[in-house]
């Protein structure tokens, strides 16, 4: 990704998709301050200001259904497909233009800055 980048001359890029790979922390900044409480309080507990909470890219699907049937059947059709989408999705190989050694570092960021909570 970092050799495409640099023969485009980073006029056009390639991004991974769990995070901006290329992106540091001191490039990054806590949410506005329409919600500034609710961060801060976030950030007294868990220390926003490191990667997994100011370095993730995400996308929510919203998913229509008709009746609790078509509900169940979509629930179930959907949940086959979960521990595919991670495998799928993994594409955060690097971190601040550097390669970890970890496919998916978005699930570790999880899992790491959450670790201490019961």
């Amino acid at each position: 990704m970092m050799r495409f980048n640099n023969a485009m001359g980073h006029s056009n890029c390639l991004l991974g998709l769990g995070t901006r790979s290329p992106l540091t922390l001191d490039q990054t900044a806590v949410w506005g301050p329409e919600d500034k409480v609710i961060y801060d309080a976030y950030d007294s507990v868990f220390g926003l200001r490191q990667h997994g909470w100011l370095n993730i890219q995400a996308l929510q699907v919203n998913v229509h259904y008709r009746s609790k049937e078509r509900m169940v059947r979509m629930f179930d059709s959907l949940r086959a497909l979960i521990p595919f989408l991670v495998a799928v999705t993994a594409s955060s190989l690097s971190v601040e233009g550097r390669f970890t050694g970890t496919m998916d570092n978005r699930q570790l960021f999880y899992r790491e800055n959450q670790s201490w909570v019961p």
